[in-house]
Protein backbone atom coordinates (compact mmCIF):
# COMPACT_ATOMS: atom_id res chain seq x y z
CA UNK A 1 0.00 0.00 0.00
CA UNK A 2 2.80 2.42 0.91
CA UNK A 3 4.56 1.60 -2.37
CA UNK A 4 1.43 2.51 -4.32
CA UNK A 5 1.14 5.84 -2.52
CA UNK A 6 4.83 6.51 -3.19
CA UNK A 7 4.50 5.70 -6.91
CA UNK A 8 1.37 7.87 -7.22
CA UNK A 9 3.18 10.74 -5.50
CA UNK A 10 6.08 10.39 -7.95
CA UNK A 11 3.70 10.39 -10.91
CA UNK A 12 1.90 13.49 -9.62
CA UNK A 13 5.27 15.18 -9.11
CA UNK A 14 6.40 14.33 -12.66
CA UNK A 15 3.08 15.51 -14.08
CA UNK A 16 3.18 18.76 -12.09
CA UNK A 17 6.80 19.44 -13.08
CA UNK A 18 6.12 18.97 -16.80
CA UNK A 19 3.06 21.22 -16.59
CA UNK A 20 4.74 24.00 -14.61
CA UNK A 21 8.03 23.95 -16.54
CA UNK A 22 8.10 26.87 -18.99
CA UNK A 23 4.52 27.83 -18.14
CA UNK A 24 5.18 31.51 -18.81
CA UNK A 25 7.84 31.01 -21.49
CA UNK A 26 5.38 31.56 -24.34
CA UNK A 27 3.17 34.61 -24.80
CA UNK A 28 -0.59 34.26 -24.73
CA UNK A 29 -2.15 33.57 -28.10
CA UNK A 30 -5.43 34.65 -29.66
CA UNK A 31 -7.74 32.08 -28.02
CA UNK A 32 -6.25 32.56 -24.56
CA UNK A 33 -6.87 36.30 -24.76
CA UNK A 34 -10.46 35.50 -25.74
CA UNK A 35 -10.75 33.57 -22.47
CA UNK A 36 -9.56 36.62 -20.52
CA UNK A 37 -11.79 39.10 -22.37
CA UNK A 38 -14.82 36.78 -22.63
CA UNK A 39 -17.17 38.84 -20.44
CA UNK A 40 -15.62 42.20 -21.17
CA UNK A 41 -15.49 42.59 -24.91
CA UNK A 42 -15.98 39.32 -26.77
CA UNK A 43 -19.56 38.59 -27.75
CA UNK A 44 -21.14 35.23 -27.00
CA UNK A 45 -20.83 33.85 -30.55
CA UNK A 46 -17.09 34.61 -30.63
CA UNK A 47 -16.31 31.89 -28.09
CA UNK A 48 -18.27 28.71 -28.67
CA UNK A 49 -18.01 27.29 -25.17
CA UNK A 50 -20.22 27.33 -22.07
CA UNK A 51 -19.28 29.98 -19.48
CA UNK A 52 -18.08 28.08 -16.38
CA UNK A 53 -14.36 28.10 -17.16
CA UNK A 54 -14.41 31.77 -18.04
CA UNK A 55 -16.24 32.63 -14.82
CA UNK A 56 -13.65 30.71 -12.80
CA UNK A 57 -10.84 32.36 -14.78
CA UNK A 58 -12.12 35.86 -13.97
CA UNK A 59 -12.14 34.97 -10.28
CA UNK A 60 -8.67 33.42 -10.67
CA UNK A 61 -7.32 36.58 -12.32
CA UNK A 62 -8.66 38.76 -9.53
CA UNK A 63 -6.83 36.58 -7.01
CA UNK A 64 -3.56 35.94 -8.84
CA UNK A 65 -3.24 38.52 -11.62
CA UNK A 66 -3.04 38.48 -15.42
CA UNK A 67 0.48 37.16 -16.01
CA UNK A 68 0.92 34.16 -18.29
CA UNK A 69 1.81 31.99 -15.30
CA UNK A 70 -1.26 33.13 -13.35
CA UNK A 71 -3.89 32.70 -16.05
CA UNK A 72 -2.52 29.32 -17.16
CA UNK A 73 -2.09 27.91 -13.64
CA UNK A 74 -5.81 27.11 -13.41
CA UNK A 75 -5.34 24.62 -16.26
CA UNK A 76 -2.24 23.24 -14.54
CA UNK A 77 -4.22 22.44 -11.38
CA UNK A 78 -6.96 20.78 -13.44
CA UNK A 79 -4.29 18.73 -15.22
CA UNK A 80 -2.75 17.50 -11.98
CA UNK A 81 -6.18 16.66 -10.60
CA UNK A 82 -6.89 14.65 -13.75
CA UNK A 83 -3.87 12.44 -13.04
CA UNK A 84 -5.25 11.52 -9.62
CA UNK A 85 -8.76 10.70 -10.83
CA UNK A 86 -7.50 8.66 -13.78
CA UNK A 87 -5.55 6.60 -11.24
CA UNK A 88 -8.73 6.11 -9.20
CA UNK A 89 -10.69 5.03 -12.29
CA UNK A 90 -8.03 2.48 -13.29
CA UNK A 91 -7.92 1.18 -9.74
CA UNK A 92 -11.71 0.88 -9.60
CA UNK A 93 -11.94 -0.90 -12.96
CA UNK A 94 -9.07 -3.38 -12.55
CA UNK A 95 -6.41 -2.68 -9.91
CA UNK A 96 -3.94 -0.10 -8.54
CA UNK A 97 -1.25 -1.11 -11.02
CA UNK A 98 -3.46 -0.25 -13.98
CA UNK A 99 -4.37 3.03 -12.31
CA UNK A 100 -0.73 3.97 -11.79
CA UNK A 101 0.37 3.21 -15.36
CA UNK A 102 -2.69 4.98 -16.82
CA UNK A 103 -1.91 8.04 -14.70
CA UNK A 104 1.74 7.94 -15.81
CA UNK A 105 0.73 7.86 -19.48
CA UNK A 106 -1.47 10.91 -18.93
CA UNK A 107 1.29 12.64 -16.94
CA UNK A 108 3.67 12.23 -19.92
CA UNK A 109 1.08 12.92 -22.64
CA UNK A 110 2.34 15.81 -24.82
CA UNK A 111 -1.25 16.62 -25.80
CA UNK A 112 -2.42 16.85 -22.19
CA UNK A 113 0.64 18.92 -21.25
CA UNK A 114 -0.11 21.28 -24.16
CA UNK A 115 -3.58 22.06 -22.81
CA UNK A 116 -2.39 22.06 -19.20
CA UNK A 117 -0.32 25.09 -20.26
CA UNK A 118 -3.10 26.90 -22.08
CA UNK A 119 -5.67 29.28 -20.59
CA UNK A 120 -8.63 27.53 -22.17
CA UNK A 121 -11.41 25.31 -20.88
CA UNK A 122 -10.16 21.98 -22.28
CA UNK A 123 -8.16 20.73 -19.30
CA UNK A 124 -10.85 21.69 -16.79
CA UNK A 125 -13.24 19.70 -18.99
CA UNK A 126 -10.93 16.65 -18.86
CA UNK A 127 -10.82 16.91 -15.07
CA UNK A 128 -14.59 17.18 -14.67
CA UNK A 129 -15.22 14.33 -17.13
CA UNK A 130 -12.88 12.08 -15.14
CA UNK A 131 -14.50 13.02 -11.82
CA UNK A 132 -17.95 12.43 -13.32
CA UNK A 133 -16.87 9.06 -14.74
CA UNK A 134 -15.32 8.03 -11.42
CA UNK A 135 -18.46 8.89 -9.46
CA UNK A 136 -20.58 7.11 -12.09
CA UNK A 137 -18.51 3.96 -11.63
CA UNK A 138 -18.98 4.23 -7.87
CA UNK A 139 -22.73 4.50 -8.45
CA UNK A 140 -22.63 1.31 -10.53
CA UNK A 141 -20.90 -0.51 -7.67
CA UNK A 142 -22.52 1.00 -4.56
CA UNK A 143 -25.77 2.71 -5.67
CA UNK A 144 -25.87 5.27 -2.84
CA UNK A 145 -28.06 8.40 -2.80
CA UNK A 146 -25.21 10.74 -1.91
CA UNK A 147 -23.14 9.36 -4.82
CA UNK A 148 -25.94 10.06 -7.28
CA UNK A 149 -26.19 13.59 -5.86
CA UNK A 150 -22.47 14.15 -6.46
CA UNK A 151 -22.82 12.63 -9.93
CA UNK A 152 -25.59 15.11 -10.81
CA UNK A 153 -23.52 18.06 -9.58
CA UNK A 154 -20.26 17.11 -11.33
CA UNK A 155 -21.94 16.14 -14.60
CA UNK A 156 -23.78 19.47 -14.63
CA UNK A 157 -20.52 21.33 -14.04
CA UNK A 158 -18.88 19.42 -16.89
CA UNK A 159 -21.66 20.50 -19.28
CA UNK A 160 -21.24 24.11 -18.15
CA UNK A 161 -17.58 23.75 -19.15
CA UNK A 162 -17.88 21.89 -22.48
CA UNK A 163 -20.81 20.89 -24.66
CA UNK A 164 -18.85 17.74 -25.54
CA UNK A 165 -19.62 16.50 -22.02
CA UNK A 166 -23.04 15.53 -23.40
CA UNK A 167 -21.28 12.69 -25.22
CA UNK A 168 -20.27 11.06 -21.96
CA UNK A 169 -23.96 10.92 -21.03
CA UNK A 170 -24.72 9.10 -24.28
CA UNK A 171 -21.80 6.73 -23.61
CA UNK A 172 -23.20 5.99 -20.15
CA UNK A 173 -26.62 5.28 -21.63
CA UNK A 174 -25.11 2.73 -24.02
CA UNK A 175 -23.76 0.80 -21.02
CA UNK A 176 -27.25 -0.14 -19.94
CA UNK A 177 -27.42 -2.63 -22.79
CA UNK A 178 -25.33 -4.73 -20.39
CA UNK A 179 -27.66 -6.74 -18.23
CA UNK A 180 -25.68 -6.30 -15.00
CA UNK A 181 -26.11 -2.51 -15.11
CA UNK A 182 -29.85 -2.39 -15.85
CA UNK A 183 -31.11 -2.42 -12.23
CA UNK A 184 -29.88 1.14 -11.70
CA UNK A 185 -31.05 2.49 -15.07
CA UNK A 186 -34.01 4.36 -13.56
CA UNK A 187 -31.79 6.15 -11.04
CA UNK A 188 -29.35 7.08 -13.77
CA UNK A 189 -32.16 8.33 -16.02
CA UNK A 190 -33.63 10.41 -13.18
CA UNK A 191 -30.18 11.86 -12.47
CA UNK A 192 -29.64 12.78 -16.10
CA UNK A 193 -33.08 14.37 -16.23
CA UNK A 194 -32.02 16.63 -13.34
CA UNK A 195 -28.75 17.37 -15.14
CA UNK A 196 -30.74 18.57 -18.16
CA UNK A 197 -32.96 20.71 -15.93
CA UNK A 198 -29.88 22.29 -14.35
CA UNK A 199 -28.45 22.88 -17.84
CA UNK A 200 -31.55 24.66 -19.17
CA UNK A 201 -30.10 28.17 -18.62
CA UNK A 202 -27.56 27.28 -21.33
CA UNK A 203 -30.26 26.54 -23.90
CA UNK A 204 -30.60 30.00 -25.44
CA UNK A 205 -26.85 30.49 -25.75
CA UNK A 206 -26.38 26.96 -27.08
CA UNK A 207 -28.96 27.53 -29.82
CA UNK A 208 -27.34 30.82 -30.88
CA UNK A 209 -23.88 29.28 -30.98
CA UNK A 210 -25.10 26.18 -32.83
CA UNK A 211 -26.81 28.26 -35.51
CA UNK A 212 -23.72 30.40 -35.91
CA UNK A 213 -21.45 27.36 -36.26
CA UNK A 214 -23.83 25.67 -38.67
CA UNK A 215 -23.95 28.77 -40.86
CA UNK A 216 -20.18 29.22 -41.06
CA UNK A 217 -17.27 27.67 -39.21
CA UNK A 218 -13.61 27.18 -40.02
CA UNK A 219 -13.38 23.49 -39.01
CA UNK A 220 -12.83 21.01 -41.85
CA UNK A 221 -15.22 18.17 -42.56
CA UNK A 222 -13.47 15.09 -41.10
CA UNK A 223 -12.60 11.90 -42.98
CA UNK A 224 -11.62 8.46 -41.70
CA UNK A 225 -8.01 9.70 -41.79
CA UNK A 226 -9.05 12.36 -39.28
CA UNK A 227 -9.83 9.66 -36.69
CA UNK A 228 -6.38 8.12 -37.22
CA UNK A 229 -4.79 11.56 -36.78
CA UNK A 230 -6.81 12.06 -33.58
CA UNK A 231 -5.38 8.86 -32.11
CA UNK A 232 -1.87 9.78 -33.29
CA UNK A 233 -2.24 13.11 -31.49
CA UNK A 234 -3.45 11.25 -28.40
CA UNK A 235 -0.17 9.31 -28.68
CA UNK A 236 2.40 12.11 -28.99
CA UNK A 237 0.57 15.41 -29.40
CA UNK A 238 1.01 18.00 -32.14
CA UNK A 239 4.79 18.25 -32.04
CA UNK A 240 5.89 15.00 -33.66
CA UNK A 241 7.58 14.53 -37.02
CA UNK A 242 6.19 12.26 -39.76
CA UNK A 243 8.52 9.45 -38.66
CA UNK A 244 7.50 9.88 -35.03
CA UNK A 245 3.82 9.56 -35.91
CA UNK A 246 4.57 6.32 -37.75
CA UNK A 247 6.51 4.99 -34.74
CA UNK A 248 3.66 6.06 -32.46
CA UNK A 249 1.64 3.18 -33.89
CA UNK A 250 3.36 1.20 -31.16
CA UNK A 251 0.69 2.75 -28.92
CA UNK A 252 -1.95 1.09 -31.11
CA UNK A 253 -0.23 -2.27 -30.62
CA UNK A 254 -0.49 -1.91 -26.85
CA UNK A 255 -4.07 -0.69 -27.28
CA UNK A 256 -5.02 -3.84 -29.22
CA UNK A 257 -3.31 -6.08 -26.66
CA UNK A 258 -5.24 -4.27 -23.93
CA UNK A 259 -8.52 -4.73 -25.81
CA UNK A 260 -7.93 -8.45 -26.29
CA UNK A 261 -6.98 -9.06 -22.67
CA UNK A 262 -9.86 -7.05 -21.26
CA UNK A 263 -12.26 -8.83 -23.64
CA UNK A 264 -11.38 -12.17 -22.07
CA UNK A 265 -11.04 -11.14 -18.44
CA UNK A 266 -12.89 -7.82 -17.91
CA UNK A 267 -15.46 -7.63 -20.69
CA UNK A 268 -17.86 -5.19 -19.02
CA UNK A 269 -14.98 -2.86 -18.15
CA UNK A 270 -13.77 -3.00 -21.77
CA UNK A 271 -17.23 -2.15 -23.07
CA UNK A 272 -17.34 0.83 -20.70
CA UNK A 273 -13.93 2.14 -21.77
CA UNK A 274 -14.63 1.73 -25.48
CA UNK A 275 -17.99 3.44 -25.06
CA UNK A 276 -16.44 6.38 -23.21
CA UNK A 277 -13.67 6.68 -25.81
CA UNK A 278 -15.36 6.14 -29.16
CA UNK A 279 -18.90 7.41 -28.61
CA UNK A 280 -17.65 10.99 -28.64
CA UNK A 281 -15.38 10.44 -31.64
CA UNK A 282 -18.02 8.67 -33.72
CA UNK A 283 -20.86 11.08 -32.90
CA UNK A 284 -18.77 14.22 -33.49
CA UNK A 285 -17.52 12.65 -36.75
CA UNK A 286 -21.05 12.16 -38.08
CA UNK A 287 -22.33 15.52 -36.82
CA UNK A 288 -19.42 17.17 -38.59
CA UNK A 289 -20.62 15.88 -41.94
CA UNK A 290 -23.38 18.50 -41.57
CA UNK A 291 -22.08 20.91 -38.91
CA UNK A 292 -18.31 21.10 -38.35
CA UNK A 293 -17.35 20.41 -34.72
CA UNK A 294 -14.64 17.71 -35.01
CA UNK A 295 -11.50 18.99 -33.28
CA UNK A 296 -8.86 17.03 -31.39
CA UNK A 297 -8.70 19.66 -28.67
CA UNK A 298 -12.36 18.91 -27.91
CA UNK A 299 -11.91 15.16 -28.12
CA UNK A 300 -9.02 15.28 -25.64
CA UNK A 301 -11.74 15.04 -22.98
CA UNK A 302 -11.99 11.32 -23.70
CA UNK A 303 -8.32 10.48 -24.30
CA UNK A 304 -7.73 9.21 -20.71
CA UNK A 305 -9.90 6.16 -21.45
CA UNK A 306 -7.59 5.43 -24.40
CA UNK A 307 -4.61 5.53 -22.04
CA UNK A 308 -6.26 3.04 -19.67
CA UNK A 309 -6.54 0.44 -22.43
CA UNK A 310 -2.94 1.10 -23.52
CA UNK A 311 -1.84 0.68 -19.91
CA UNK A 312 -3.52 -2.73 -19.78
CA UNK A 313 -1.64 -3.72 -22.94
CA UNK A 314 1.63 -2.56 -21.40
CA UNK A 315 1.01 -4.71 -18.34
CA UNK A 316 0.11 -7.86 -20.28
CA UNK A 317 2.60 -7.83 -23.18
CA UNK A 318 4.97 -10.79 -23.12
CA UNK A 319 7.86 -11.52 -23.28
CA UNK A 320 9.34 -8.97 -20.90
CA UNK A 321 12.27 -8.12 -23.22
CA UNK A 322 9.95 -7.09 -26.06
CA UNK A 323 7.90 -4.97 -23.67
CA UNK A 324 11.04 -3.13 -22.50
CA UNK A 325 12.21 -2.60 -26.11
CA UNK A 326 8.86 -1.13 -27.20
CA UNK A 327 8.62 0.97 -24.05
CA UNK A 328 12.04 2.38 -24.89
CA UNK A 329 10.84 3.47 -28.34
CA UNK A 330 7.68 4.99 -26.81
CA UNK A 331 9.77 6.91 -24.29
CA UNK A 332 12.08 8.26 -27.01
CA UNK A 333 9.29 9.56 -29.25
CA UNK A 334 7.40 11.06 -26.29
CA UNK A 335 10.63 12.70 -25.16
CA UNK A 336 11.33 14.18 -28.61
CA UNK A 337 7.74 15.38 -28.91
CA UNK A 338 7.97 17.11 -25.52
CA UNK A 339 11.28 18.72 -26.49
CA UNK A 340 9.66 20.05 -29.66
CA UNK A 341 6.72 21.32 -27.64
CA UNK A 342 8.85 23.23 -25.16
CA UNK A 343 10.85 24.66 -28.10
CA UNK A 344 7.56 25.71 -29.73
CA UNK A 345 8.23 23.71 -32.89
CA UNK A 346 5.61 22.01 -35.08
CA UNK A 347 6.92 20.06 -38.07
CA UNK A 348 3.93 18.38 -39.69
CA UNK A 349 1.26 19.85 -42.03
CA UNK A 350 -1.74 21.63 -40.53
CA UNK A 351 -3.91 18.48 -40.79
CA UNK A 352 -2.05 17.15 -37.74
CA UNK A 353 -2.69 20.29 -35.70
CA UNK A 354 -5.93 21.63 -37.16
CA UNK A 355 -7.13 24.58 -35.09
CA UNK A 356 -3.76 24.89 -33.30
CA UNK A 357 -1.44 27.88 -33.64
CA UNK A 358 2.10 28.65 -32.59
CA UNK A 359 2.56 30.80 -29.50
CA UNK A 360 3.98 33.98 -31.04
CA UNK A 361 6.38 36.41 -29.29
CA UNK A 362 3.96 39.32 -28.90
CA UNK A 363 6.02 40.94 -26.15
CA UNK A 364 8.94 41.18 -28.59
CA UNK A 365 6.60 42.77 -31.13
CA UNK A 366 5.34 45.17 -28.45
CA UNK A 367 8.92 46.16 -27.61
CA UNK A 368 9.72 46.70 -31.28
CA UNK A 369 6.66 48.88 -31.79
CA UNK A 370 7.19 50.86 -28.57
CA UNK A 371 10.74 51.59 -29.64
CA UNK A 372 9.76 52.88 -33.10
CA UNK A 373 6.15 54.05 -32.76
CA UNK A 374 5.50 57.81 -33.07
CA UNK A 375 2.48 59.90 -32.28
CA UNK A 376 0.09 59.88 -35.22
CA UNK A 377 1.10 56.37 -36.35
CA UNK A 378 -1.48 53.60 -36.59
CA UNK A 379 -1.18 49.82 -36.49
CA UNK A 380 -2.96 47.79 -39.16
CA UNK A 381 -3.53 44.04 -38.98
CA UNK A 382 -4.11 41.65 -41.86
CA UNK A 383 -4.89 38.63 -39.70
CA UNK A 384 -7.07 38.05 -36.61
CA UNK A 385 -4.31 36.18 -34.78
CA UNK A 386 -2.33 39.35 -33.99
CA UNK A 387 -5.15 41.66 -32.94
CA UNK A 388 -6.31 40.45 -29.53
CA UNK A 389 -2.85 39.46 -28.25
CA UNK A 390 -1.45 42.90 -29.08
CA UNK A 391 -4.46 44.48 -27.44
CA UNK A 392 -3.63 42.47 -24.33
CA UNK A 393 0.08 43.23 -24.36
CA UNK A 394 0.21 46.70 -25.85
CA UNK A 395 -2.90 48.35 -27.13
CA UNK A 396 -4.91 48.52 -23.92
CA UNK A 397 -2.93 51.73 -23.50
CA UNK A 398 -4.26 53.20 -26.74
CA UNK A 399 -6.80 50.99 -28.58
CA UNK A 400 -7.79 53.76 -31.01
CA UNK A 401 -4.61 53.21 -33.05
CA UNK A 402 -5.81 49.70 -34.07
CA UNK A 403 -7.19 48.90 -37.52
CA UNK A 404 -8.04 45.76 -39.43
CA UNK A 405 -7.40 45.92 -43.18
CA UNK A 406 -9.29 43.34 -45.19
CA UNK A 407 -10.25 42.27 -48.67
CA UNK A 408 -13.42 40.39 -47.58
CA UNK A 409 -13.47 37.88 -50.42
CA UNK A 410 -10.09 36.52 -49.30
CA UNK A 411 -11.59 35.45 -45.94
CA UNK A 412 -13.78 32.43 -45.33
CA UNK A 413 -17.35 33.14 -44.27
CA UNK A 414 -16.61 32.46 -40.60
CA UNK A 415 -13.92 35.10 -40.23
CA UNK A 416 -15.87 37.55 -42.38
CA UNK A 417 -18.89 37.22 -40.09
CA UNK A 418 -16.90 37.14 -36.86
CA UNK A 419 -14.64 40.08 -37.45
CA UNK A 420 -17.11 42.47 -38.99
CA UNK A 421 -19.44 41.67 -36.12
CA UNK A 422 -16.68 41.84 -33.50
CA UNK A 423 -14.89 44.92 -34.74
CA UNK A 424 -17.97 47.07 -35.05
CA UNK A 425 -18.63 46.48 -31.35
CA UNK A 426 -15.13 47.58 -30.26
CA UNK A 427 -12.86 50.60 -30.53
CA UNK A 428 -11.01 49.13 -33.49
CA UNK A 429 -11.97 49.92 -37.04
CA UNK A 430 -12.53 47.42 -39.83
CA UNK A 431 -11.50 48.75 -43.22
CA UNK A 432 -12.85 47.14 -46.38
CA UNK A 433 -10.13 47.65 -48.98
CA UNK A 434 -12.30 46.20 -51.73
CA UNK A 435 -14.42 49.36 -51.53
CA UNK A 436 -13.31 52.74 -52.81
CA UNK A 437 -14.42 54.36 -49.58
CA UNK A 438 -12.13 52.04 -47.63
CA UNK A 439 -9.16 52.84 -49.83
CA UNK A 440 -9.80 56.57 -49.51
CA UNK A 441 -10.11 56.18 -45.74
CA UNK A 442 -6.70 54.51 -45.50
CA UNK A 443 -4.92 57.08 -47.65
CA UNK A 444 -5.67 59.78 -45.07
CA UNK A 445 -3.12 58.17 -42.71
CA UNK A 446 0.42 59.51 -42.95
CA UNK A 447 2.24 56.54 -41.39
CA UNK A 448 1.13 52.93 -40.90
CA UNK A 449 2.68 49.91 -39.18
CA UNK A 450 1.31 46.89 -41.05
CA UNK A 451 1.38 43.49 -39.33
CA UNK A 452 1.03 40.71 -41.91
CA UNK A 453 0.52 37.25 -40.36
CA UNK A 454 -1.14 33.85 -40.59
CA UNK A 455 -1.81 31.01 -38.16
CA UNK A 456 1.33 29.34 -39.53
CA UNK A 457 4.87 30.74 -39.34
CA UNK A 458 4.70 31.98 -42.93
CA UNK A 459 2.66 35.17 -43.16
CA UNK A 460 2.24 34.84 -46.93
CA UNK A 461 0.13 31.67 -46.58
CA UNK A 462 -2.82 33.85 -45.61
CA UNK A 463 -4.40 35.31 -48.73
CA UNK A 464 -5.67 38.49 -47.07
CA UNK A 465 -2.15 39.21 -45.80
CA UNK A 466 -0.76 38.94 -49.33
CA UNK A 467 -3.50 41.08 -50.87
CA UNK A 468 -3.26 43.83 -48.26
CA UNK A 469 0.55 43.83 -48.40
CA UNK A 470 0.50 44.15 -52.21
CA UNK A 471 -2.01 47.01 -52.03
CA UNK A 472 0.05 48.83 -49.41
CA UNK A 473 3.24 48.39 -51.45
CA UNK A 474 1.48 49.98 -54.43
CA UNK A 475 -0.08 52.92 -52.59
CA UNK A 476 2.41 53.79 -49.81
CA UNK A 477 6.17 54.16 -49.55
CA UNK A 478 7.82 51.30 -47.66
CA UNK A 479 10.31 52.65 -45.13
CA UNK A 480 11.38 49.65 -43.01
CA UNK A 481 10.53 45.98 -42.78
CA UNK A 482 11.17 43.48 -39.97
CA UNK A 483 10.07 39.87 -39.58
CA UNK A 484 9.55 38.47 -36.06
CA UNK A 485 8.75 34.76 -35.88
CA UNK A 486 6.84 34.76 -39.17
CA UNK A 487 4.98 38.04 -38.55
CA UNK A 488 6.02 40.67 -41.08
CA UNK A 489 6.07 44.21 -39.67
CA UNK A 490 6.29 46.88 -42.37
CA UNK A 491 6.37 50.64 -41.78
CA UNK A 492 4.77 52.75 -44.51
CA UNK A 493 4.50 56.46 -45.14
CA UNK A 494 2.14 58.17 -47.52
CA UNK A 495 3.57 59.06 -50.91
Amino acid sequence: MRNKIFYLTVILFIGATLRIFGLDAKDLWHDEVISIYRFKEVRVNYDHHPPLYHILLQFWIRCFGKTEFAVRSLSVLAGIGSLFFLYKIGELLVNKKLGLISSLLLALSPLHIWYSQEARNYNLSVFLILVSAFVFLLCLKKDKFFLWTIFIAITSLSIYTSYFAFFIIIAEGILFFIKEFRPIFKKWAASIFLVFIISLPLLSTTIKQTLFIKESFWVYKPTIKSIIITLENFNIGYNGTSLMYILSWIFFLFFLIGVVHLFYYKRNELFLLLSFLFTSIVISFFISQFMPIYLDRQLILFSPFYYIIIAQGLIKLRPYSIRIFLLGIMSIIIGFSLCNYFRNEIYTPSKHHHGVAWKRPFKRIREYLEKNFKEGDIIAHTHPGTMLPLKYYYLDKNPSIHYYFVFPLTLNSYWRNIFYDYLKHNDTTAVDLSQQSGKQYVTKFKSIWLLAASWEKDWSIYKNSREVKNWMDSNFSKITEEQIDGILITFYKSK
